[in-house]
């Protein structure tokens, strides 16, 4: 079920807006409906903060040299991208 209140973004939108919210370039018109729709919907916090565990680990890997971030499989970007809405 998606959580859709009007001014609010939905899970959908949730993926679209992801990246720029965790660096911080999501405008504040845009940023506050986010923050009001994770406070709402434990599916898209636990999406928000495995992504971030995936962005740290990805990181941390590719300083290594050990896999180049065009090496990762595309199924498994896929599925870190594919929302996780009940």
């Amino acid at each position: 079920m998606l959580f859709r209140l009007p001014g609010i973004v939905n899970c959908e939108e949730i993926e679209g807006f992801i990246l720029d919210y965790l660096e911080d370039e999501l405008p504040k018109c845009q940023r506050q409906p986010f923050n009001v729709h994770l406070a709402m919907c434990k599916s898209c916090r636990t999406y928000l903060a495995d992504y971030k565990t995936t962005l740290t680990a990805t990181a941390a890997l590719s300083n290594e040299g050990d896999i180049a971030l065009e090496d990762v499989p595309e199924d498994l970007i896929a599925a870190i991208l594919r929302p996780r809405c009940p």
